[in-house]
Formats: C-alpha cells, sequence, structure tokens
C-alpha cells in the first residue's frame, strides 16, 4: 500500500509547486524565448529563396486545344519531371555553365522542385545565403532542364511562365517561430524539472502528509519566527539565541504554541498526560526548540512545569537557557543517589516561570543510566511536584534513549520539520515508538512554510525557530 501512494502524483501538489516557482518559471521561459530570439537574429545566416514555375504539357506542339485527359496526364508527369530536374544530368550542367564551386549532392541539397496544388506546374526553388546566386541557378536551371527532359523522356513539353525571382525577405531563420520554440522549451523545462521534484520528493512537507503516511493527528504547526534569518548571523557571544514566546515575538508564533498548549490540555483532560517526551527523528527538526517554547507557553497558564534535559548525545536546553554546562543535573542525580540531589538540581527560570532540570555531567552509557530504576523514581518525584513535566530527548531513530524513556512518560510528541524529515524517518520513528507501546499523542509541524508549499489555509504561516553564536551551531 505505501508504495502505491509514493507512485501516486498529487496534482494539487504539483500545481502548488508551480504557484510556489512560478517566477522561476516565467523567467525561464522568458529566457530560452530570447535565446531563441537571439540565435536566429545575430548567430545564424539569413537565407534567401529563388523560385521559378513551369508548365507541364502532354504534347510537344501547344498550339492546340489541350484536353483534360491531356491535363491529367500532364499532371502526373510532374512528379517524373521533378526527379529528372534533381538528377545530375541537368544540375551538373549547371555547376558547369555557371562555373560553381559546389559538387553535385551539395547543389542538389539547395534545389527544390514541387507540383503548385497537384497541377501541371512545377515550383523549382533554390536557397541560398546569397540571393542573387540563388537567382542565377534557379533561371538555369529552367534553360537546361526542358532540353534534358525531352531527350529523357521523349514526349511532352516543360515551358517556362514565371522566371527566377527573389523573395526580398529571408526565409530561414523563422525568427518567430523560433522564439516562440524557444520560451515553450523553456516552459516544459522548468515544468518537467517542477514535476520531478515533486515526484522524487520524500520529505514531510504538509499536515496531509503527516495523515497520508504516518496515520498520525497534526497538534501543533509551528510558524516561522519573522526574525530568525536576520538573527541566525554570526554574533559575538558564543551562546545559542533562542526564540521564545512572549511579548515581542511574533503574534502567530505565540498563537501556534497557544494551539498546541489548547490542544494539550484537552488531551489531558481525557486522560492522564503529565510527563510528555518531546523527540523526532534526526537532528536540525527543532525539537529543543519545541520543548522549551512548549513548556513556558505552559507555564504562562499558571501551570507548574518543569523542563528535563534527557538529551545525554547533544544537550542543547543549558545553551539556549544560559545554564552552566558544570551545574548539577540528571546524571548526577542518578548516580549520586542522595535523596536531596533532585532538590538542589532544579533551576527555577524566573524570566519564563518554568523550572529546569538540566542534563548534568555528560555519560558514556546514556541509555543503560536512563533504563535505570533511579530515573523512574525520579520522574515519578517530578510528577508529584509539578503539573506538566516537558522532556527533551535524543531522536528516536538515531539512538535508543527516547524509546527508553516512553516508560515514565505518559504521552509522546514526534516532531516533524517540513522540508528536513523524510518520510521513511518518521515512519522509522513512529515504528520504533510503537516497538515500546509509546502512547503517540500526535505530531508537531515545526518549520512549516506556507510560502514553500502553497498554502493559503489556517496554516498558512511557517516555523523556523533562530538562533547564534561564533560557530553558527546547528539546530537541535
Amino acid at each position: 500500500m505505501e508504495n502505491e501512494e509514493y507512485e501516486t502524483i498529487d496534482l494539487l501538489e504539483v500545481l502548488n509547486a508551480v504557484r510556489q516557482h512560478l517566477l522561476a518559471v516565467i523567467l525561464t521561459t522568458l529566457i530560452l524565448a530570447c535565446a531563441g530570439f537571439g540565435v536566429s537574429k545575430f548567430l545564424m545566416t539569413p537565407k534567401y529563396q529563388a523560385s521559378a514555375l513551369m508548365i507541364v504539357n502532354t504534347r510537344q506542339d501547344t498550339t492546340s486545344n489541350v484536353t483534360s485527359d491531356q491535363i491529367n496526364s500532364a499532371t502526373k508527369l510532374v512528379s517524373t519531371y521533378s526527379i529528372i530536374i534533381k538528377s545530375d544530368t541537368v544540375l551538373q550542367q549547371v555547376i558547369n555553365n555557371l562555373g560553381l564551386s559546389l559538387t553535385y549532392p551539395e547543389l542538389a541539397g539547395r534545389v527544390t522542385v514541387s507540383a503548385v496544388d497537384d497541377t501541371q506546374v512545377m515550383k523549382v526553388t533554390v536557397l541560398s545565403d546569397n540571393p542573387e546566386w540563388a537567382r542565377q541557378v534557379c533561371e538555369q536551371i529552367t534553360v537546361v532542364s526542358p532540353d534534358v527532359i525531352l531527350e529523357s523522356v521523349e514526349a511532352g513539353s516543360v515551358k517556362v511562365i514565371s522566371s527566377a525571382s527573389i523573395n526580398p525577405d529571408p526565409v530561414s531563420p523563422n525568427t518567430m517561430r523560433n522564439t516562440a520554440m524557444g520560451g515553450v522549451a523553456g516552459l516544459v523545462i522548468s515544468l518537467g524539472i517542477i514535476f520531478l521534484t515533486v515526484l522524487l520528493d520524500n520529505k514531510i512537507n504538509t499536515e496531509e502528509d503527516v495523515t497520508k503516511y504516518l496515520d498520525l493527528t497534526v497538534v501543533g504547526v509551528i510558524p516561522e519566527y519573522e526574525e530568525a534569518k536576520e538573527m541566525s548571523k554570526p554574533a559575538k557571544k558564543s551562546h545559542r539565541k533562542l526564540f521564545t514566546v512572549g511579548s515581542d515575538a511574533p503574534f502567530q508564533f505565540t498563537e501556534a504554541y497557544k494551539s498546541l498548549r489548547t490542544n494539550l490540555e484537552f488531551l489531558s483532560a481525557s486522560g492522564s498526560c503529565k510527563t510528555i517526551l518531546i523527540t523526532s527523528s534526526v537532528p536540525e527538526e527543532g525539537k529543543t526548540n519545541v520543548a522549551v517554547n512548549l513548556a513556558i507557553t505552559l507555564a504562562s497558564s499558571g501551570k507548574r512545569v518543569v523542563l528535563v534535559d534527557c538529551d545525554m548525545r547533544k544537550s542543547a536546553v543549558s545553551r539556549y537557557l544560559r545554564i552552566p554546562r558544570s551545574r548539577t543535573g540528571l546524571t548526577n542525580i542518578i548516580t549520586s543517589h542522595e535523596e536531596n540531589a533532585l532538590a538542589s538540581a532544579l533551576i527555577r527560570m524566573k524570566d519564563t516561570g518554568i523550572t529546569v532540570l538540566p542534563v548534568g555531567t555528560i555519560p558514556p552509557n546514556p541509555a543503560e543510566l536512563l533504563a535505570s530504576s533511579t530515573t523512574e523514581k525520579i520522574f515519578k518525584a517530578l510528577q508529584n511536584a509539578f503539573d506538566y513535566v516537558i522532556v527533551d530527548t535524543p531522536p528516536v531513530s538515531v539512538v535508543t534513549d527516547a524509546a527508553v524513556l516512553c516508560r515514565v512518560a505518559d504521552g509522546v510528541l514526534l516532531v516533524v520539520r517540513p522540508g528536513v524529515t523524510t518520510i521513511q524517518g518518521a515512519q522509522l520513528s513512529k515504528k520504533n515508538l510503537e516497538a515500546v507501546n509509546a502512547h503517540i499523542l500526535g505530531v508537531i509541524m515545526n518549520g512549516y512554510n506556507a510560502k514553500k508549499t502553497g498554502r493559503r489555509d489556517g496554516y498558512s504561516y511557517a516555523y523556523s525557530y533562530g538562533y547564534y553564536d561564533s560557530k553558527q551551531e546547528t539546530d537541535e
């Protein structure tokens, strides 16, 4: 079934992609159209055409009246006479008479003989970049060919009814046609690239993708922080810059987290959902940013919230919140076995209203440490002391830490980032969570960009948190 879904192309998705890259399509079309015009106008040598008309009769004597049968017979002779005119017998004599430097095949390639509307009239055409040269050759053909035809066929006659004349306008290149062909080529190429991009795209891009490929509910869509691009430039400070909800945050950014909070409160009302594990498929999907901002948003409604940093592989919470890495944390509590160690490790963040339990000293065996009974006791204590326990964990498809912690969590939120998270990666993450009987609450789309997806509905805003440091560290 999944393979069939991959082969299905959503027309709306293609149209959205075209709309997104409409300017590129237009520019490509115009560029190739201009290229066609430029090549035709400045690079291609103009070709001129000289032509003459000759009439075919079945009798050499044309003084008496001509019957309809004779006309029909003459019409049939046109094809025969055309072959004779283009033969080496005629054209070689033309070459000799005019002293041309061409060979017979070269001249034959420039000469065309055709019937005029299925009549007994033949049209001889000569093509050349020299109009006078074309006229002379055409005229010479009309002089030489009648005698050769009579000698060869021994019947009928050929008479010139219109002497060789030059078309003053070049017949080649056709500038208008080449310009149009260039434009069409540009349009086809650009649309073809867009189609292939959509066809080969294996990323999660929209809410519909989550429903289609994961069969999970989207519980939050976080828009792009408007200043993220500006603030992503290197700064003098060594810590990362975290854009958080607050009075100076864009309205849609803050409202997106409030909407997420509402959804979680609804889930909590329908059942116990105090300890929420935040994870992702791979790095750079923004799970830590989601965890921090979700904790702050929950705290702003008067809830007691603790944020637990369980990413013992690549911790980012301390960097974001400017907590010294030397500060005692979760790992130190687990290994110390001291009863009062938890209380002393908790950090109250006055500016955000949340409490943070940092990761502590990075251990060599994170998964084994998190699987200990002490870890379970710590989380029970946190559940008793706080309304919500938000847990930041490593990507679930990379290491097993998140899966190990599922036993202490009431639910799991899977963070995906449009254009980054692959369908296969998200499916693997879901599979790993389901393998440990994790309660997947839903999916948070982190990094949604309406301009890239072409959406203009309620989710028509995008998310991207921003931070910067002197080393321009990657997103967690």
